[in-house]
Order: structure tokens, then sequence, then C-alpha cells
């Protein structure tokens, strides 16, 4: 209730499944940031060194 006054106007408007992606991609965001500004060892980063690299950079 408190950040409801900070929601920009069209953010009603837009499905709720839109409306998660762009909460999800901001969170990632926010830890890409705080991985790459301060060299924090953030989730994301440890889950995309143990696996996901491996699984996306291998067909190519």
């Amino acid at each position: 209730m408190l950040l409801a006054p900070l929601r920009p106007a069209w953010w009603e408007q837009w499905p709720r499944p839109q409306q998660a992606a762009i909460v999800a991609l901001g969170l990632v965001a926010m830890d890409d940031v705080a991985q790459h500004a301060f060299g924090w060892p953030t989730p994301l980063d440890q889950l995309w060194k143990a696996g996901l690299r491996g699984v996306i950079h291998a067909p190519f």
C-alpha cells in the first residue's frame, strides 16, 4: 500500500503475467548489478556458473 502511489498509471492496464515478468526481470537486473558492481556472489550468478552457462553455450 505504501508503494502504490509510485506505480505508473499504465500498470493496471497490463495483464498479470506481464506484470510478473516485469517484476522478475527487474529482480534479475538488480541481482546482476549487485554482482558486477560490488563483486558479491549472488544466487543467480552461482546458478549461472553451476550449469546454465554450459547448457546455453554448449551447442555453439
